[in-house]
């Protein structure tokens, strides 16, 4: 006689409802084990959107101190050229003044 999973030892057949009372404990504990899961997916989603917001959080001034230091690049160049214009004016009108001496 073939035995298989819905047969006992002797190696007579299992009703279903026998059966069914047998593999009860081992579904409660899956339900329980699924229910601890899903506790767990939910804290790490829960996680990973609290670390997004801490991302952004982090960026926002990241980003606010990168133009800050583009701005004062900018500036620096700027008041560059302003001096090397008023060197070069003055340069000239040394120049000229010593030419007409």
């Amino acid at each position: 006689m073939k035995l298989d999973k819905a047969s006992n030892s002797v190696g007579q057949l299992e009703t279903p409802r026998s059966y069914a009372q047998k593999l009860r404990p081992e579904n409660e504990e899956l339900q329980v084990s699924v229910e601890k899961l899903q506790q767990q997916v939910g804290l790490l989603e829960t996680t990973k959107l609290d670390l997004e917001d801490r991302i952004e959080s982090l960026s926002s001034p990241c980003e606010d101190l990168k133009r800050k230091k583009q701005q004062a690049k900018s500036r620096i160049n700027h008041m560059q050229r302003k001096m090397a214009k008023f060197k070069q004016n003055f340069s000239l009108e040394l120049f000229e003044l010593k030419q007409e001496n």
